[in-house]
């Protein structure tokens, strides 16, 4: 997918890819012009590699031209809204018609009481302070030190409880993998073949265990795939590695519901990929060449 055609973006493409990538915060900060001693800043954001920044402005597009993009690292850059009546009357509306699916529904209903609570400047007053804090300590990774310190006796408000695991549509999926996907392809030694090397195209999604049965619908939504568990972390892989079922399924289903930003590149280099390995041509060394330069600009490799 081009650049241009990236602009126009599926509403389910943007859900998707929010519950990848996007994230809703809350910011509680010292301040001493307020009554409170505290500034309350609610934020939609999305963070990306700098080879996506016009996937940002895109999305800037698609939400009206809203709020700014700034760089955010060294190689990162970040969409963001910060202005509560935006919030409110833009991102609020979308998400409560495209619902977000993961676990990240959870900070969103969250984020969406303190936005409430921010509309009647319940903000402004200690009673509202400390409700917002009570919020903000069940959103992403809860509260800093200094919160912690400065609100000793709060109690973090439950988070909501997310059972809807059904893909709401494919161009969901599409969004999805765009952020949390990947398109891998690897050469393994073997001295069965010819030329020395066996090569296998990956498909895989990779997202926290608290969403296990999201994952798990994965493999009946495909039709296909596995789930591996990492040893190190907390972390979930749905994996497909048949050639047949990739051939078969996963490429026809990417080639309907297309993959946004540059990650559609690797997709393409991975079709690409998949169709010398079909005419076996990834038997010849010359095949197996046009392998290794298509790998190489590949995800990190790719500019």
């Amino acid at each position: 997918m081009s650049k241009g055609e990236n602009s126009k973006l599926n509403p389910w493409a943007v859900v998707g890819f929010i519950d990848a990538e996007g994230s809703f915060m809350v910011r509680v900060r010292k301040n001493s012009k307020y009554k409170t001693g505290w500034l309350v800043v609610a934020i939609f954001s999305v963070t990306v590699d700098k080879k996506d920044l016009f996937l940002l402005e895109s999305l800037k597009t698609f939400f009206g031209g809203l709020g700014s993009i700034k760089k955010s690292g060294n190689s990162t850059f970040s969409y963001r809204i910060e202005s509560s009546e935006q919030l409110t009357k833009i991102i609020l509306p979308f998400f409560d018609k495209y619902s977000l699916i993961t676990e990240k529904l959870g900070d969103y209903l969250l984020f969406k009481k303190v936005l409430e609570l921010m509309g009647t400047k319940e903000h402004l007053t200690q009673r509202g302070l400390e409700k917002i804090v009570s919020l903000k300590a069940s959103i992403n990774k809860g509260l800093s030190e200094e919160l912690q310190a400065a609100f000793p006796q709060c109690v973090p408000t439950p988070r909501p409880e997310i059972n809807n695991k059904n893909i709401p549509d494919p161009f969901w999926l599409a969004g999805f993998v765009s952020g949390d996907g990947s398109f891998k392809s690897i050469l393994k030694k073997s001295e069965s073949i010819k030329v020395g090397f066996q090569s296998i195209l990956v498909f895989q999604i990779t997202q926290h265990a608290r969403d296990v049965k999201l994952m798990e619908s994965l493999i009946s939504y495909l039709g296909c795939g596995f789930i591996e568990k990492d040893s190190r972390g907390p972390w979930l892989y749905y994996t497909v590695t048949n050639f047949s079922d990739i051939q078969g399924k996963i490429i026809p289903f990417f080639h309907q519901y297309k993959i946004i930003g540059s990650k559609y590149g690797d997709y393409q280099d991975w079709c690409k990929i998949a169709l010398i390995m079909q005419n076996k041509n990834h038997l010849t060394p010359e095949g197996l060449n046009e392998i290794r330069a298509l790998k190489g600009g590949m995800n990190k490799g790719r500019l």
